[in-house]
């Protein structure tokens, strides 16, 4: 799983520079990867106009921490890998008890 060497590559490099105390949580880690897809979609519709930016954004993923994120096209919700981990005693390590992989949101009243 090239994702989790990935995520642990940039937890050790997160900490290094902040310290070990310092802790990724889910909305720091959902910001980043919103801000860089968003990033990505300006730049391949080269303007920063709403509909433009829009336009591209289904056609965006990139490989995050936890593997490749996209954009659903019918509802803008962000697709991205789920787990479940175990906590390690120290609060700082963990271990991976379930991967469930990509699961797309169910969005029966969310229509783009």
């Amino acid at each position: 799983m090239a994702g989790l060497a990935a995520r642990e590559a940039d937890i050790l490099s997160f900490r290094e520079k902040f310290g070990q105390e310092k802790m990724v949580n889910g909305i720091g880690e959902a910001g980043y990867n919103d801000l860089h897809l968003y990033a990505l979609a300006a730049e391949k519709a080269g303007s920063l106009k709403d509909d433009d930016v829009l336009a591209a954004l289904p056609s965006i993923e990139f490989d995050a921490p936890q593997g490749k994120i996209r954009v659903d096209a019918t509802n803008n919700h962000t697709l991205c890998h789920s787990y479940v981990g175990k906590a390690a005693a120290d609060g700082i390590g963990y271990e991976i008890a379930r991967d469930f992989g990509t699961i797309a949101p169910v969005t029966p009243y969310c229509k783009v």
